[in-house]
């Protein structure tokens, strides 16, 4: 599985194939005469240093004091899938990996699932013995077979939202959670996936490139509770009835601190395709550079935009289609090296076009782009096919 793919196959957790185990459960009206003795409540992970890590988890916390075994204090995780399931990787690139509900006790969960070093937070719904009941039955139909498994999406159908969608869908219109953004917010979808994956630039920046312009969209608060953090910051401020719906904010593990920045690779390695590009085609004593280059470019951005339109059209990923970054990845560079020098000159015409269009979006906020990384990329895609068309009408030159 590709590197950049974790964020964007981008999972909200990583629960390991031994998370599966399923536990019977009860209907409502079984555990109604439990109900005094229920606590639920929502916890949330903070963002972990690996990828998988990177949004954090959010899942539900059910403590049944009424009992002693191990079905005494459950969690019910929304972020399982099998890592042992048959051609996996082939499932994680198409969107085919089915999500779902398992419900696995706490002590289990809190030492093998997550880890410890993330940071976790806990709130404490404050209910009445029905409302209780009436979550907790719903919860547990949600974890049937029959009702358990998911496609999962990254903004729209993940751990978190299924949790966020519960509550407004259970009580109605007497739940309302607090508010989470500026009221002026202007942050987008990619906004906040760059923000938090500023420690991993390989895969904020591939990733980024693989999305299409629907997540540059101004995010509202609801939309926003697709992360666990901001779940739990509007949950912090939700009511129900008018009354306060959870409790302050319980520190389980405390909050670790930020994660260096690093390196940016991604910026370094464009930067230095650019300089090998202007320096091969403007020298002539590194002429050979510039021949090698006139083929390396075209190579890697004709897969990059392969592999957005195998994303676009091949997967079940909502976020990966309509990606006009395939403006200036074109899946045809692939043949560009072996065009004759007058059609490459025509080529890159249309292409330097394309190039343009791609700067307008970026203005307009139509679709944005990694700026710091790919300037110098469109710098040396822009010099390159400069190149071709001047060595176009020299051929014509000559020719003639």
């Amino acid at each position: 599985m590709l590197k950049w793919l974790g964020f964007a196959l981008l999972t909200l957790l990583y629960i390991p194939t031994y998370a599966q185990n399923d536990t019977a459960t009860k209907s409502a009206t079984d555990t109604a005469h439990l109900k005094r003795h229920l606590r639920i409540s929502l916890l949330t992970y903070n963002a972990g240093d690996m990828i998988w890590q990177k949004f954090g988890h959010v899942c539900l916390r059910v403590i049944d004091s009424n009992k002693a075994d191990d079905s005494r204090d459950l969690t019910y995780n929304y972020g399982t899938f099998d890592a042992g399931e048959q051609n996996f990787e082939v499932k994680v690139a198409t969107g085919d990996l089915l999500y779902y509900l398992s419900v696995i006790p706490y002590n289990f969960f809190s030492k093998n699932i997550v880890d410890p070093d993330q940071g976790a937070q806990e709130q404490v719904f404050f209910l009445s013995d029905n409302e209780k009941t009436a979550l907790l039955g719903y919860i547990q139909n949600n974890a049937l077979f029959k009702n358990k498994f998911y496609n999962y999406q990254f903004f729209e159908d993940n751990c978190c939202t299924r949790i966020r969608d519960i509550f407004p869908r259970l009580f109605g219109s007497g739940f309302a959670y607090g508010h989470v953004l500026p009221k002026y917010s202007k942050l987008s979808f990619r906004d906040i996936i760059h923000q938090y994956m500023y420690s991993m630039h390989w895969d904020r920046v591939g990733g980024s490139m693989m999305l299409g312009y629907h997540i540059d969209k101004i995010m509202t608060d609801k939309d926003v509770m697709f992360l666990p953090d901001y779940l739990r910051d509007g949950v912090a401020g939700a009511t129900l009835n008018g009354h306060k719906f959870a409790s302050d904010i319980i520190t389980i593990e405390p909050t670790p601190p930020p994660y260096p920045t690093g390196i940016d690779w991604p910026f370094m390695l464009t930067l230095l395709l650019a300089i090998l590009t202007v320096v091969g085609f403007s020298a002539r004593r590194f002429y050979i550079v510039g021949r090698i280059m006139g083929i390396v470019l075209p190579l890697l951005s004709g897969l990059l935009g392969c592999l957005m339109l195998f994303l676009w059209f091949g997967s079940e990923y909502k976020a990966c289609r309509d990606n006009l970054n395939i403006l200036w990845a074109l899946p045809t560079n692939l043949i560009l090296p072996f065009l004759k020098p007058k059609i490459k000159g025509y080529y890159s015409v249309a292409a330097i076009a394309l190039l343009g269009v791609t700067v307008l979006l970026q203005v307009f906020k139509v679709q944005t782009v990694p700026l710091m990384e790919l300037i110098p990329a469109f710098i040396a895609l822009l010099y390159m096919y400069g190149m071709f068309y001047r060595n176009r009408n020299s051929a014509v030159a000559k020719k003639g």
